[in-house]
């Protein structure tokens, strides 16, 4: 089962066809990017956590058919994909980024977005108070405008990450999970590639502390070339050639899934 972004999710439902796999990924509310979102997307899957109806739009603007609480579900392993540390709440609630940014669009407040994404993460006040300044807040509407006094913007911590890891392998069964990161290319969206690679090493050192399988698809990226790696031409990094979904399904995916058809992921 792939929990994470459309990457890893893209990638097992090629391995479905490719390799007779079963695939089932109906339990989940949405794609997501951090390990506060995946804990949050495991308790929701268990029955253990209800998305609020003024949030579900935050997780995904696009979905109509909710519901209240998981099903249960179940996975002989998990590739669990670490995209990012950036952590956006709301109400007590993890928010999805793509959809914080497709719902301000879509309200025209394109310019708050970049603030929120680019602004003073480290003082919520002067984040909230170059956000009320700008010239799109006072055409939203009310609800948008009290989301935005609210939400809370951080970079998750070592020890953080280690700690939401560690739950992670206990809500699922450590045996079962296979951990990745976001290959990272020679430009990426939101982190600056020296920042991404450092968000890389502390993923594999908690992992190592773990003792959990962790995958890099960085190298392969690489040794590949972006350009076939990375859709329209390598410009496109948050998403992969079939190509190179081809090639990673030859290397992570189908060793843990050596058996084939007799296995689910």
């Amino acid at each position: 089962m792939p929990i994470g972004s459309c990457r890893v999710r893209q990638l097992l439902i090629r391995a479905g066809k490719d390799l007779g796999l079963t695939v089932d990924v109906s339990s989940q509310y949405a794609l997501i990017y951090n390990t506060k979102e995946i804990l949050q997307q495991i308790r929701h899957m268990a029955g253990d956590f209800t998305i609020p109806l003024a949030a579900r739009r935050f997780l995904d603007h696009t979905k109509t058919d909710w519901v209240d609480t998981g099903s249960a579900f179940s996975a002989e392993t998990y590739f669990v994909e670490i995209s990012n540390p950036t952590i956006m709440a709301w109400n007590g609630v993890f928010l999805a980024q793509n959809a914080v940014c497709s719902v301000l669009a879509q309200a025209g407040a394109q310019a708050i977005w970049q603030i929120l994404w680019h602004g003073r993460w480290d003082d919520e006040r002067a984040l909230r108070r170059e956000i009320q300044a700008s010239p799109e807040f006072a055409q939203l509407p009310p609800d948008l405008r009290d989301f935005l006094t609210s939400i809370t913007v951080s970079v998750q911590t070592p020890g953080e990450l280690l700690a939401d890891m560690r739950s992670i392998l206990d809500l699922l069964g450590a045996e079962k999970v296979v951990f990745l990161s976001k290959a990272t290319g020679a430009k990426t969206n939101g982190l600056l590639p020296r920042e991404r690679q450092q968000f890389i090493r502390e993923i594999r050192d908690c992992a190592d502390e773990l003792g959990a399988v962790f995958f890099d698809p960085t190298p392969m990226l690489h040794a590949f070339g972006q350009e076939r790696a990375f859709a329209d031409g390598g410009l496109d990094v948050s998403h992969y050639t079939p190509e190179f979904e081809s090639r990673l399904l030859e290397v992570l995916v189908a060793p843990y899934l050596a058996s084939g058809a007799s296995r689910a992921a």
